[in-house]
This record gives C-alpha cells, structure tokens and sequence, in this order.
C-alpha cells in the first residue's frame, strides 16, 4: 500500500543519512521502523490477553467469535458430562435460532 506520511524536516535528514550508510531507500526504512513498531506492540499485547483468557487463551486468538468460544467450551461439557442437554447451546443472532 503506498501511503503519503508528512515527516519534520529533521528526520527526513536524518533517514536520509541512516538510508545512505545502509545503502537503503527512505521508504524501505520507514518500512521497517513500521514492522520494527508492530512487533514491539504486538509483544506487549500478548501478556495482556494471556491476563484476559488465562486459561483460555489457547482456545481465543484475534479471529475467535466470542459466540464461537462459547459453545465449544460448552461442547466440552457435552463431552465429560454426556448427560447434560446440548439444546442450550447459542447460535447466531442472525440466524433466529433461539425459539428452537
């Protein structure tokens, strides 16, 4: 994605001076001071989740639907209890499943 950034003419200068010595363009740097950024924040996020889920955090990523987690750990219960009815399982709002 090409994207216009307005940068203080002091750090041009300064790119411009890091991009010569590693024989690399201005925008690859700014490339990689973005992935170098992204990285450190993601590293200081997973703690975080790992204080949310706890426990579940094996079964939680980014793309888990909370509705999702749900019932699979309620299928959990089906499995070791199997006694117990699965009928109380959510389903998607969208879908008007709740009547059945």
């Amino acid at each position: 994605m090409r994207t216009i950034v307005d940068l203080p003419e002091n750090a041009v200068k300064a790119l411009d001076v890091i991009g010569t010595k590693l024989s690399l363009s201005r925008a690859e740097l700014v490339r990689r001071s973005v992935n170098a950024y992204l990285e450190k924040q993601n590293a200081a996020i997973s703690p975080i989740t790992n204080d949310i889920y706890g426990l579940y955090s094996d079964l939680y990523n980014e793309h888990t639907d909370s509705l999702e987690l749900q019932n699979t750990l309620r299928e959990e219960w089906s499995e070791k209890y199997p006694s117990i009815d699965t009928n109380f399982m959510l389903h998607d709002s969208g879908k008007n499943n709740y009547n059945e």
